[in-house]
């Protein structure tokens, strides 16, 4: 091993070292360090040892996390993640410790405190961002800071989709709104399908109202707002009572799977600059290791139609997330987080809004990204014109390509000839027809040379 490698070697076993130091926020003293090998987390905690019905009390009542410091003589403290399994064997003798919280934020929900990267307060969240008539976001480029319009990360995913199935469904809930509104059948009746395009777009969209085809979505467009309200507050105050007993479900499954939501990073907007593309995604939460992951909530009845488009959502926004951070619409400035995402894969909530129970999935990103790469294509595709022009009934004249014959006549000096010789032999397609060929050629250019002398 070089002594390069000796030093790279003993950097990273002290990269976990923990320090103590002093919060940036309040001054208190904190023990800080980086957790974690892999997407290694920043970690600031109260230096304070906690007992067990301490450490309990923690847990039930707030949603900070609790770590092992471990000290083992000379060698330097580390903190350590203490997972749900860690803490149940009961064999940790480790000095135990939670995530600092600043004084003036001890009330409510508390959180680990981490500088609030957008300082505004909380009955301001999330203001309206500029969008063009197409809906698109018009947002600053986060290396040129120019305002431009970008695709919707949700448009993008379909191009490769196949949207037969949803083309059915759309149709026949049309036949069935159809049926219940004599008003709206009446009034198609007197309507031409080109030449009053919009008014029976509206009345077909009426009809899939008519046959409940909007209810499913509202109550999803519902359920991803009450989720939003709990993991913000973690009260079910905001939530209809109606709804409380799925949102219960909901927290339950992320609590037993060990995920811990990031609120600084809920519904946040983030853009692909390789697409031009932009999007909001739901979570970015940390999983029972201590990394952080992209978490998307899904309420459609049957998923199975849609994982390659899931996958390539979720791939572009890890991307995004890890490459340019999230966009602050208060500042309209970009906000880069220490920390990165999983690239491998992203969980998927799954809270069918017309049904009950609630599933987590593990979601392939590579996969996604494969789509990326196809959307890209089609999308370029789709864009490019045809080179189409009037036939006049004469085939036009095809021109053939040069053969080696041809690239050995039209050479001009020995070095030319020499390159179009190495050239076919490269190919495997050297024999005796173009050996004679370049001698004959060489003879040819040797008396031309030695005439022009």
């Amino acid at each position: 091993m070089t002594l390069a490698e000796v030093l790279q070697e003993r950097k990273e076993r002290r990269s976990d070292e923990a320090v103590t130091t002093k919060c940036k926020r309040c001054a208190a003293p904190v023990l800080t360090a980086l957790v974690g090998r892999v997407a290694a987390l920043r970690v600031y905690a109260d230096p304070t040892p906690l007992d067990a019905e301490s450490e309990a009390e923690v847990l039930c009542q707030t949603s900070l996390l609790t770590w092992c410091l471990r000290t083992q003589g000379f060698y330097p403290d580390r903190l350590m993640w203490r997972s749900r399994t860690h803490r149940e064997l009961g064999k940790c003798d480790h000095v135990v410790v939670a995530d600092h919280v600043c004084e003036d934020r001890r009330k409510g929900r508390k959180m680990a405190a981490k500088k609030d990267p957008f300082n505004t307060p909380k009955e301001l969240s999330r203001p309206p961002v500029k969008r063009d008539r197409y809906q698109r976001y018009l947002l600053p480029h986060p290396e040129t800071d120019k305002e431009q319009a970008w695709q919707r990360v949700t448009t993008f995913c379909k191009i490769t989709s196949d949207q037969f199935n949803l083309t059915q469904w759309q149709m026949r809930n049309v036949a069935v709104g159809i049926s219940k509104r004599e008003d709206l059948s009446a009034l198609a009746s007197t309507l031409d399908i080109k030449a009053d395009a919009k008014k029976l777009n509206t009345i077909c969209d009426q009809a899939k109202e008519a046959a409940g085809g909007t209810s499913a979505a509202n109550t999803g467009t519902a359920l991803h707002a009450m989720t939003e309200s709990y993991d913000e507050t973690g009260s079910l105050d905001y939530v209809s009572e109606a709804y409380r007993p799925r949102i219960a479900e909901y927290a339950a499954a992320l609590d037993k799977a060990g995920i811990t939501i990031e609120q600084r990073f809920i519904e946040r907007i983030v853009v692909d600059t390789r697409y031009d593309v932009a999007g909001t995604f739901d979570r970015v939460v940390y999983l029972a290791d201590g990394s952080l992951c992209v978490l998307d909530l899904k309420t459609g009845r049957d998923l199975s139609y849609g994982w390659g488009e899931i996958a390539v959502q979720l791939a572009l926004y890890a991307d995004a997330f890890n490459a340019h951070g999230v966009y602050d619409a208060h500042t309209c400035e970009w906000f880069r987080p220490e920390s990165k995402v999983r690239t491998d894969f992203a969980v998927v909530v799954h809270m069918p809004a017309a049904g009950e129970g609630t599933t987590l999935h593990k979601i392939d990103l590579d996969h996604g990204r494969e789509g990326a790469e196809l959307a890209a294509k089609v999308r370029g595709f789709r864009k490019r014109k045809a080179d189409v022009s009037d036939f006049d009934g004469q085939a036009p004249d095809v021109v053939q390509p040069m053969t080696h014959l041809d690239a050995i006549s039209e050479t001009r000096n020995m070095t030319e000839l020499l390159l179009v010789r190495d050239t076919i032999r490269a190919a495997g397609d050297w024999d005796e027809t173009y050996a004679a060929a370049c001698k004959l050629r060489a003879a040819e250019l040797g008396k031309e040379s030695s005439d022009n002398a």
